[in-house]
Order: C-alpha cells, then structure tokens, then sequence
C-alpha cells in the first residue's frame, strides 16, 4: 500500500486482486474507510501501482480541479 498526507490526514492507497483476477486500488481514509476506489481492473500489478502514482502526483502537487455535476 502507499501512505501520504494530505492537510495532516493520512490517506492510503491499497492494492487487491478483483473476482476477475485483476488488480484495483481503493483509497482509505486514516479511519479505515473506502472514499474512493477505481472503475477498471488492470491485468498487471505494475499498471495498477503506475495509475496510483499518477493520482498522487496530481494531488500533491494540486494537479486536480472541482467541477460540479
């Protein structure tokens, strides 16, 4: 899994293997919780911890934007 802080709230990534045999990453907050997970499996290990990286170079880094529905 892959811990960072955002606003002293540890967040975490964690990694698992679907019914599908395809790896996804959920993010839990520091209390255990789900408060985001990702829509589509990935065939390899590696993929799945690249789109991680991804996410969280973009939130450290304030590469995000809020947009409403």
């Amino acid at each position: 899994s892959f811990h960072f802080k955002i606003n002293q709230v540890m967040l975490k990534f964690q990694l698992y293997i679907d019914k599908k045999k395809e790896y996804r990453w959920r993010l839990l907050s520091s209390n255990g919780k789900i408060v985001a997970d990702c829509a589509e499996g990935y065939k390899q290990r590696a993929s799945c911890v690249k789109a991680v990286n991804k996410i969280i170079g973009k939130i450290v880094f304030d590469k995000f934007k809020i947009v409403d529905a």
